[in-house]
């Protein structure tokens, strides 16, 4: 209850206890994932408690009486090999990190292709390949934002601030496993939603969002919306409509969270 508890870095334990043997200990210890090492101390030159020891990770095993000259070599030992795997874990998830955060940026450049440039078949196939789960998309929405008409008495903080709504609705997105929200890569003004898994409880979701950034934005967040299309076939006109729905609006009165387009198709 003490280790779980205070997650101590280090432990030292004697092998014979009344409750439990300090190798149950580590055995335990193994079946977690707290990064302890552990120093076993014994009044027994026991072989198999040597190797049971080494075997469960054990960074020393020392004999009673303790010497005070072994037991520092044993704690520094123990200190080296936990910053080690520490620094370790850390280069690890920094390059996690990475590799995800340029995953993102390749599968929002690859989407922003598909939906302003006639359909690549070579790169739908290199957005399966970061993002295979819209293997199984069959027709999907766009969403369209021009933040230009309201940034133009706006400082620099505006800006932020819209960036920030901007991440935050693409973390529900992803969240909500529904789609994804992305600024295009021609310039920054351009805001670009694009939904994979559509139904109506999702969208009143997204909407309810959408209004929740919106009030703390010091300008209007009003997408435009697309119809479903095929995905990927209809990508560029699913972005048409998006854009004409954003048009049609009255930019400087109140508007709901996202315009439907609604002309009608001939």
């Amino acid at each position: 209850s003490i280790i779980e508890q205070e997650h101590p870095e280090i432990l030292i334990t004697d092998v014979v206890m009344t409750d439990v043997t300090g190798l149950e200990l580590m055995k335990y210890l193994n079946n977690t994932c707290l990064p302890i090492k552990v120093i076993v101390i014994s009044g027994y030159n026991n072989f198999e408690y040597i190797r049971e020891t080494l075997r469960s990770g054990g960074v020393d095993y020392l004999l009673k009486p303790i010497d005070a000259d072994q037991l520092a070599a044993a704690v520094k030992k123990a200190v080296e090999e936990w910053e080690r795997e520490d620094t370790q874990k850390k280069q690890t998830k920094q390059h996690l990190e990475m590799i995800d955060s340029m995953s993102a940026i390749c599968k929002e450049t690859l989407l922003y292709r598909l939906m302003t440039q006639p359909l690549s078949e070579k790169t739908y196939q290199e957005l399966l390949g970061v993002a295979p789960f819209l293997k199984q998309c069959r027709n999907a929405m766009a969403g369209y934002y021009d933040c230009r008409p309201f940034l133009k008495d706006q400082g620099d903080a505006a800006y932020g601030c819209l960036t920030d709504r901007v991440a935050a609705l693409n973390r529900f997105l992803e969240e909500q496993n529904t789609g994804l929200c992305f600024f295009g890569t021609d310039d920054g003004w351009e805001v670009f939603l694009f939904l994979h898994h559509h139904t109506s409880e999702s969208l009143r979701l997204l909407e309810k969002e959408i209004e929740s950034l919106g009030r703390s934005l010091p300008i209007p967040l009003t997408f435009g919306r697309s119809r479903p299309l095929a995905f990927p076939l209809l990508a560029c006109e699913a972005l048409t409509q998006a854009k004409e729905a954003f048009g049609e609006q009255d930019v400087f009165s109140p508007a709901p969270a996202m315009a439907t387009y609604s002309q009608t198709v001939e």
